[in-house]
Formats: structure tokens, sequence, C-alpha cells
């Protein structure tokens, strides 16, 4: 709790961001819920997890561009899950099932992804605490 108080409040939405994004990446490494009944791609995989590690890494050290770069992280997982799962949502708009995949799961994966994302975009544009001197 000290060092939130010492360096702001971005660091709980950082953390939050990562722990989704973990999540999301757990969820769709282990889950056949995809286009095609497949798993997330391992690039993706390891987009959302570099994101994570990055967010953690800034937990113990005071560099100002990791907030951003755990950003683009998050944001390239959430594009390629957009570009992944999409077929999906598209058979579910239009009640076939061409692609396969499973809708629900897709549905969380993007949600997830997508507040992951947005919650590290905020925590970059939050005031820092002066560092102390």
């Amino acid at each position: 709790m000290n060092l939130i108080k010492k360096r702001g409040l971005y660091l709980v939405l950082l953390a939050v961001a990562a722990v989704l994004a973990v999540v999301t990446a757990i969820l769709g490494a282990t889950q056949n819920a995809m286009t095609l009944n497949t798993s997330f791609s391992p690039l993706l995989t390891a987009s959302l997890l570099a994101g994570a590690a990055l967010v953690t890494v800034h937990l113990f050290v005071d560099w100002d561009f990791l907030p951003l770069l755990a950003s683009v992280c998050f944001s390239a997982g959430f594009g390629m899950i957009v570009n992944e799962g999409l077929a999906v949502v598209v058979d579910k708009m239009n009640d076939i099932s061409f692609q396969g995949g499973n809708f629900p799961l897709v549905a969380a994966y993007m949600a997830m992804s997508f507040v992951a994302c947005v919650l590290s975009i905020i925590a970059c544009f939050m005031k820092k605490k002066e560092k102390a001197q």
C-alpha cells in the first residue's frame, strides 16, 4: 500500500489491467473457443503476457515509459483477439455455424482484453506523484 501512496493510483489500474490480460491469455490458450475451434495464437498469448510482465517490472522500477509499452502490448492483444474472433461473432449474428468457435467465450475474451486496454491507456494519462528528493 505504501508503494501506491508513494507513486500514485495509476498503479492500481495497471495491476487490474495486467490481471485481466493474464486471465485472458490463460483462458484463451487453454480453451478451444476461437475460429475453427482453436486456441489463441502464440503471438497473441505472448503479447498479453508481455504487457503483464511490463506492468510487473514497473511495480519495482519507476521508468515512465513502461506503462505506455504495456498499453501497446494490451492494444495489440485486443486487436488480435478481434481479428481472430470476428468470424465467430459474425456467425452468431447470422445464426449460422460456418467458422465454429464458442461465442460466449470469444465475447468474454474481447471484453476482458478491451477493459485491460482501456485501463492501461487511462493509467498512462493519470498524474503520477512527485518523486521524493
